[in-house]
């Protein structure tokens, strides 16, 4: 039976399917299946879709004449998420959910936002909806009205395109909303409560009157501030009369500072300014200041300058400052009002051991530079100008001039443009005679005007006491008299490192909103001497009200001892005077203790180049009146008013601000040195006795990295016995003899404790080894062999009338002497002359006498010569040469029983060498060199000539 229902089940569904391909119109069953209009498988029967051929229900979903039906009757619901009423796609609300064209809608219709047919919360098309409708109110802290974003008061508070506002609405001010209460900043306005101020009121430091910042001096609450600041200096009131004021109290005309300049100069400030009568006399002599070295009687002939702001006197020696000085203000020196000058006596030291050292140069114009060093210059030493191609450049002296700290030079007029000549200087001393470090030399070009003249592009402020100018091009000249600030005034014009076309301008004074900026005409000149352009603009200082923040940690320094950093959020000063007190809480094994943190606001450090960072070491520190506790745990709060921005804005208080916790200070054991301890050994080695007081580590003894001397090179350092140190220069870097500057920085104990950076002068001799520069044959005279000569026999005799024949063969000179008798009538000899036939004169007188003298045959021999080859060695630099003996190598062996021998010489960069043998061209050509083992060639400072190991090489 089963088998068979199957059977008939799928003839069926062939049926159908069949069918459905025969007429187009059926599909399974099921499926939305579309007729034709005109299909003859279908029709509409009593409102249903039936089979013409069977009559029956068509089963499923069926679009028949564009209406869709479910089991043969038209549908009204849902069909595929797709709403349909009485067959057809529909519009309407079916089952809460709104349908356009038989779709559930999203969009707004009637004022009604639905989203995929549900009235929706949420913002469509800008327009915010709540369950379908525009809402007016607060959502999610913004402020609607029918949907949009609103601007007005909303259930008293204030909202600007939605947000609750900060502004004036209706003339009043609100403040995120609110309407304000107290003392606010509004757009560099100050507003009490909710209206502008009305009459002097302080706020955050500052000193507003009515609702603007402050401008001239005021009295406020037994306090004197200038503009908006507290009075801390000297101003001019409303009659144009100086008074002078610290921390906002008046006080009378008084000295402010006393400090050594340098050896040369100290210089003495006023809070007023000085009538110059009262401070410099006849000659421009100093006069009622008294300068005294402690324990002895006043110093003479000094001389005075004062300042051009006439608040300060700059004090010069005819000789030098060095050691405590007691320096006496009487109170004859008066204001230039008239004013007394309180009595002042202070001590001071002056102590100058800082060699001046090269800061830059610049160009006044084409043909003027101005040569900047670190300190006034006493002796300008050796400068030497050069041209390019090596030739020395003549300036005339008139044109090289010392001014304080700088030399201004300027070159001829016939100095070629835009060519290098090369300055060095050698030997400039400061007032201490402290010696140039470094000899240097500089590259300069002398430049032509370019017909382009400079201008100022641009004034951007910084903050309430600086702005920046920017140039189209470099300047010089730019100084603080060439501008001009309404409401201020220059404190300082600096150029940027970076950018040499910009400038930082300080103001001693803050400003604030639309401010005048002027400089002058022509009061400045580009780098080719072209004058710059005038400028004036109103620039705008937005008041900074922003209190400065501060954190702290806690950091190690140099000597390993704990120390409390502060930061602050931007440049700072310290304000706090006195002891600053801070509460705070410490912690230690579970206990909790309350008390004060306390130190001297003396003790707080800043950090070098920084403005925004402070230190203070731990053991400066207390807790409850005692010393911080090892281990221990401290929450600290910060205090007000601790820091000061540059507009005079203060930090305010913050609990538990920072915490720390107590460590250990390192061992405080280090080296020590003192001048004796640095001693000069020969030419390329210095000693430094460290002691054995101390353990060291010996790493950072022998690391050259850690000593200096100024113009030579450290080659090695060695460490002995006893803590010795031997340093040796690299041979050649030192090239003058003088005092040079000896730094030694960077050694640690055994304990890591780094010692204090040591700075002495020591007199070097120069180390540049005379070098060989040639060695070339200037004569050479040739050797001989050996010859033999004979000379042969000779006779003669004294009377020439004798005859006197053969060769004599006697061995030795003889003479014979014959003498004649008249008795025998015949001449007879005292002796025979072998070889000799002597035949006799005429004998006439009994006794009369000859001679004959016979000279035996002699044989010479000449012995061989090797002849002698002259050398002429040129060197470096003039040395003595002591007389001595060189080894001659030819081919690099040395040649036996040959020397060469060195002529003394008191003086010259020349000495000659002679060789005892006539050396060849072959010989030459093998190499020949001399070699010993002491050239004993010494220059005037002591260094022995450099020769290599090879020896010298003598070339013909």
């Amino acid at each position: 039976m089963v088998n068979n229902k199957l059977k008939l089940v799928k003839s069926a569904t062939a049926f159908v399917i069949g069918a459905a391909v025969l007429t187009g119109s059926f599909a399974a069953a099921g499926s939305d299946t579309a007729f034709a209009k005109s299909s003859t498988s279908v029709k509409v029967s009593n409102g249903k879709l039936v089979y013409k051929s069977t009559g029956k229900v068509v089963k499923g979903y069926k679009t028949y004449n564009k209406a869709l039906y479910k089991d043969g009757k038209k549908l009204t619901g849902l069909y595929k998420k797709t709403y349909y009423k009485a067959g057809k796609k529909a519009t309407g609300t079916y089952k809460s959910v709104y349908y356009k064209a038989g779709k559930a809608f999203t969009g707004v219709t009637n004022k009604t936002y639905y989203k995929a047919g549900k009235k929706a919360t949420g913002t469509y098309k800008n327009v915010y909806y709540k369950s379908g409708k525009a809402y007016t109110g607060v959502v999610n802290k913004t402020y609607y009205k029918a949907g949009k974003k609103a601007t007005g008061l909303y259930k008293g508070v204030y909202y600007k395109t939605g947000k609750a506002a900060t502004g004036i609405f209706e003339g009043q001010l609100y403040v995120s909303g609110n309407l304000n209460k107290g003392l606010t900043v509004y757009k560099d306005q100050l507003y009490k409560d909710a209206v502008l101020n009305k009459g002097l009121a302080l706020f955050k430091d500052q000193l507003y009157k009515d609702a603007v910042l402050n401008k001239g001096l005021e009295k406020f609450e037994d306090k004197f501030y200038f503009d908006a600041a507290i009075a801390d200096g000297t101003y001019l009131d409303a009659n144009n009369v100086e008074r002078a004021f610290e921390k906002g109290v008046e006080v009378g005309a008084k000295v402010k500072a006393v400090e050594a300049i340098n050896a040369k100069e100290i210089k003495v400030t006023f809070n007023r300014s000085i009538d110059a009568s009262t401070v410099i006399g006849a000659s421009e002599a100093l006069a009622n200041i008294s300068i005294a070295k402690v324990g002895t009687a006043d110093e003479t002939g000094l001389k005075a300058k004062l300042s051009e702001d006439k608040k300060t006197v700059t004090i010069t020696s005819e000789t030098t400052f060095n050691g405590e000085y007691t320096v006496k203000v009487t109170d004859a020196v008066k204001t230039t009002t008239g004013d007394k000058v309180e009595t002042s006596t202070k001590i001071i030291k002056a102590e100058d051991k800082v060699a001046p050292t090269y800061v830059n140069y610049t160009k006044e114009n084409a043909s003027t530079f101005v040569f900047n060093f670190s300190e006034p210059i006493n002796d300008k030493g050796s400068i030497v100008f050069k041209n390019a191609d090596g030739t020395i450049l003549s300036v005339p002296a008139s044109d090289v001039t010392v001014k304080g700290s700088s030399i201004k030079v300027v070159l001829p007029s016939n100095v070629e443009a835009n060519k290098n000549i090369t300055v060095s200087f050698t030997g400039l001393t400061d007032f201490a005679t402290n010696i140039l470090e470094t000899p240097f030399s500089v590259t300069i070009q002398k430049g032509a005007k370019d017909g382009v003249a400079p201008e100022i592009t641009s004034v951007t402020p910084v903050n309430a006491k600086k702005f920046t100018i920017k140039f189209s091009e470099e300047v010089q000249g730019f100084t603080e008299p060439d501008l001009t600030v309404a409401g201020s005034s220059v404190k300082s014009v600096t150029q940027d490192k970076a950018d040499k076309t910009k400038y930082i301008v300080e103001l001693n004074s803050a400003v604030s909103g639309l401010t005048s900026v002027s400089v002058s005409d022509k009061s400045y000149t580009d780098l080719s001497g072209e004058d710059g352009k005038a400028f004036s603009q109103i620039v705008n200082f937005v008041a900074d009200t922003v209190k400065p923040t501060a954190t702290a940690a806690i950091s190690v320094n140099k000597d390993g001892n704990q120390v409390l950093t502060f930061t602050t959020s931007e440049d700072t000063t310290l304000a706090a005077s006195g002891t600053i007190t801070l509460p705070a809480k410490a912690v230690k094994n579970y206990v909790t203790t309350s008390g004060d943190i306390t130190f001297a606001a003396t003790d707080v450090k800043p950090v070098t180049d920084s403005s925004t960072q402070y230190t203070v070491e731990l053991s400066k520190i207390k807790f409850a009146s005692s010393a911080l506790v090892k281990d221990t745990v401290y929450t600290v709060d910060l205090a007000a008013n601790v820091f000061a921005d540059v507009a005079g804005n203060k930090n305010e208080a913050k609990t538990s601000s920072f915490s720390f916790t107590r460590g250990a200070d390192k061992d405080s054991a280090k080296p020590v040195l003192i001048d004796a301890k640095v001693e000069v050994k020969d030419n390329d080695t210095f000693t430094i006795d460290f002691g054995a007081a101390v353990e060291l580590d010996n790493a950072t003894v022998v690391n050259k990295a850690n000593y200096y001397v100024a113009g030579a090179t450290i080659d090695s350092v060695t460490l002995g016995a006893n803590g010795v140190a031997t340093v040796k220069l690299v041979s050649g870097s030192n090239n003058y003899t003088g005092k040079r500057t000896v730094k030694i920085t960077g050694v640690k104990a055994a304990n890591g404790n780094v010692m204090d950076d040591f700075t002495t002068q020591k007199v070097f001799n120069e180390n540049v080894k005379p070098a060989v520069q040639s060695a070339k044959v200037d004569t050479i005279e040739k050797g001989s062999k050996e010859t033999t000569t004979t000379i042969p026999a000779t006779a003669v005799a004294s009377d020439s009338a004798a005859k006197v024949e053969g060769t004599y063969t006697g061995t030795t000179d003889e003479v014979a002497t014959y003498t004649y008798s008249t008795t025998t009538s015949k001449w007879t000899a005292d002796k025979t002359l072998e070889g000799l036939t002597v035949t006799e004169p005429t004998g006439t007188t009994d006794g009369q006498t000859f001679t004959v003298t016979a000279k035996a045959a002699k044989t010479t021999t000449t012995p061989a010569t090797s002849g002698k080859t002259t050398i002429k060695v040129t060197l470096s630099e003039e040395v003595k040469a002591e007389a001595t003996d060189y080894v001659v190598n030819v081919a690099g062996k040395k040649l036996d029983g040959v020397k060469a021998t060195v002529t003394a010489t008191p003086k010259s960069k020349e000495v000659t060498i002679v060789i005892d043998k006539e050396l060849t061209a072959d010989d030459f050509a093998k190499e020949v060199t001399l070699t010993s083992d002491d050239y004993k060639l010494t220059d005037e400072a002591g260094n022995k000539a450099d020769i290599s190991a090879a020896g010298i090489k003598v070339s013909l």
